[in-house]
């Protein structure tokens, strides 16, 4: 892509078959400016995008952080309950 532009600048550069030179250089600062133009663009969308996909990975891992622990209070939960069901008589022959 560079040695592109290198190649039509020199282009612009040399004269034409008819001896005047290319005025396509004139172009270039306006060329530039557009180009700078696209670019700020750019940034300013793709900050906004990942802005709303750190917003979006928060509100999951947030959601996701409230049903590991009603997981784990329900597994601890199930897991008082089964030692509750042990008869004093089975807890002994387990602990054989």
């Amino acid at each position: 892509m560079l040695r592109q532009l290198i190649a039509r600048i020199v282009q612009t550069m040399l004269p034409s078959s008819d001896g005047h030179r290319v005025t396509e250089l004139d172009q270039l600062p306006g060329r530039i400016d557009d180009l700078t133009s696209q670019i700020s663009q750019l940034r300013t969308e793709m900050r906004d995008e990942f802005s709303a996909v750190r917003g979006e990975v928060s509100e999951l891992a947030d959601r996701l952080d409230t049903r590991m622990r009603l997981l784990h209070e329900d597994v601890i939960a199930r897991i008082a309950l089964l030692h509750e069901g042990l008869t004093p008589a089975k807890r002994q022959s387990r602990k054989k």
